[in-house]
């Protein structure tokens, strides 16, 4: 009901290293895009596709810098995004082998505080459901600050825009998109799914995960629709 807006600052270097990369291309340019107008063009085009347009739903995308992006949009609108680190090391980490699959289920389960342990015991995270966590060490204590990070995200917009649930979460993670899908599924209680673009963009399956994480966000801007001529 209420209106919002997002507000982007940037330096004249990094306005000008754009331009003249631009440049240096023999392209014009039109407008300077950012990473999360692009992630959100990508939700947009594989929702249209879906039918589901209208419907709120959340993308997270991971990368080996460490940084996680996540967006939520709906009616091709960006309404949320956040940034978090990612703890070092948790893409090469053992949290998700051997997953198995599970079945879904309706609603986010509630993440209840984590509190690491120091002490080089187990984990002082605890599972709702009363089991015991699927590892445990170094790798069980990045991985559930990953899992509280991401949840209050999904808290915050439950909290914040009830009228508009959320319909679903993808993730990207490299080799791993699937495996952190299939995890995540198990620690949020609600269904994930890897992020796959390829409906979209003939022959971006067949490209190395690494090339596929560089080319996400291009590939975002590149269905930029705003101000453009039939």
């Amino acid at each position: 009901g209420t209106g919002h807006s997002f507000v982007v600052a940037a330096t004249n270097q990094v306005v000008n290293e754009s331009l003249e990369l631009a440049g240096a291309l023999d392209c014009q340019v039109s407008v300077i895009d950012i990473q999360e107008t692009a992630q959100r063009n990508l939700q947009t085009e594989l929702t249209r596709r879906e039918g589901t347009l209208e419907r709120a739903n959340a993308v997270l995308v991971l990368d080996d810098e460490q940084q996680a992006l996540l967006t939520i949009s709906a009616n091709e609108e960006l309404f949320y995004t956040r940034r978090f680190d990612v703890p070092e090391g948790f893409l090469t980490g053992a949290w998700g082998q051997d997953v198995a699959a599970v079945t879904p289920v309706d609603g986010f389960t509630p993440v209840e505080e984590y509190v690491p342990d120091y002490g080089g015991g187990a984990s002082a995270y605890s599972d709702p459901q009363g089991g015991a966590p699927a590892s445990s060490g170094i790798d069980d204590d990045k991985a559930q600050r990953l899992v509280v990070e991401i949840q209050r995200s999904l808290d915050v917009w439950d909290r914040t825009w009830s009228s508009l649930p959320l319909s679903g979460l993808r993730v990207f993670a490299g080799a791993r998109s699937l495996e952190l899908a299939q995890w995540l599924t198990q620690q949020l209680g609600h269904p994930v799914s890897a992020l796959d673009v390829s409906s979209v963009f003939l022959g971006f399956g067949g490209a190395s995960t690494s090339d596929q994480a560089l080319c996400l966000p291009l590939l975002g801007v590149l269905l930029r629709t705003e101000g453009v001529s039939p």
